[in-house]
C-alpha cells in the first residue's frame, strides 16, 4: 500500500484528487494539506511514500515544498501538479527533484498510472522537460495530446525498441504494448513504427 499526501489550497480540487487516489486499492491518502506550511508539517508527521503537490499556493509553490520535503524526507517522492502547462513551472519542479509534473486536466486513470510509476521508483522525465511550441506547419499533428504512457511508449519507439523490449522497460505485458502502439499510431495519424519514430524525434526537437 502506497501512502500519499495531497496538497492543494482549493478544497474541492484537493478532495477530488484525494478521493481519486484513495479509490485505488494500492494507494492510501494519509494526509491532506491546504498550504505549504501544512504540507511540510503533515509530511513530517506521516512520512508518506508520495506527495502530490499543487504548484500554485498562497504561501509558496509546489516546487519549493518539494525541495523542502526532499531535504528532510528523501524517501518521499514528489509529483507536482499544475492547472496550466507552464515551462517555468516544469523547470522549477525538475530542479526541486520532483519525479513528475502533471496537469490537473489529466484523466483519473492516467493520474493513477503516473503515480504507480513514480511509486515504483521511476522519474517521468518527459513530463518535466519544457515544451517549445511547434511551428505552424507541424502544429496540427504535434499538438496531439498524449497520455503519460503513450508518451513513454512513443519515446521508446523513437529509440528503436521493439514491443517486447518496451514491455520489459515499462514493466507491462508485450500484448499491452502492442495495443498501446496500435492506438498511438491511429492517434498521431501515422501508418508505421518508422513514421512513429520520426514523429517522436520531431516532438523532441520541436
Amino acid at each position: 500500500m502506497t501512502s500519499v499526501l495531497v496538497l492543494d489550497d482549493h478544497d474541492l480540487i484537493r478532495r477530488g484528487i484525494a478521493d481519486t487516489i484513495d479509490s485505488a486499492p494500492d494507494f492510501h491518502v494519509v494526509a491532506e494539506a491546504a498550504s505549504a506550511h501544512q504540507a511540510l508539517a503533515r509530511t513530517q508527521a506521516t512520512s508518506p511514500d508520495l506527495a502530490v503537490l499543487d504548484m500554485r499556493l498562497p504561501d509558496g509553490d509546489g516546487a519549493q515544498v518539494c525541495r523542502s520535503i526532499r531535504s528532510f524526507s528523501p524517501a518521499t517522492r514528489c509529483v507536482v501538479i499544475c492547472s496550466v502547462d507552464d515551462d517555468a513551472a516544469r523547470a522549477a519542479a525538475a530542479e526541486a527533484g520532483a519525479a513528475a509534473f502533471l496537469l490537473k486536466s489529466i484523466r483519473a486513470a492516467d493520474l493513477l498510472e503516473a503515480l504507480r510509476a513514480v511509486a515504483a521508483g521511476r522519474t517521468l522525465s518527459a513530463t518535466l522537460r519544457p515544451r517549445v511550441a511547434p511551428t505552424r506547419m507541424r502544429a496540427r499533428k504535434d499538438a496531439v495530446e498524449l497520455t503519460t504512457r503513450e508518451r513513454e511508449i512513443l519515446e521508446l519507439i523513437g529509440t528503436g525498441l521493439g514491443n517486447r523490449e518496451i514491455g520489459r522497460r515499462l514493466g507491462i505485458a508485450e500484448k499491452t504494448v502492442k495495443n498501446y502502439v496500435t492506438g498511438l499510431l491511429r492517434k498521431i495519424q501515422v501508418e508505421s513504427r518508422t513514421q512513429a519514430a520520426l514523429y517522436a524525434v520531431r516532438r523532441t526537437l520541436s
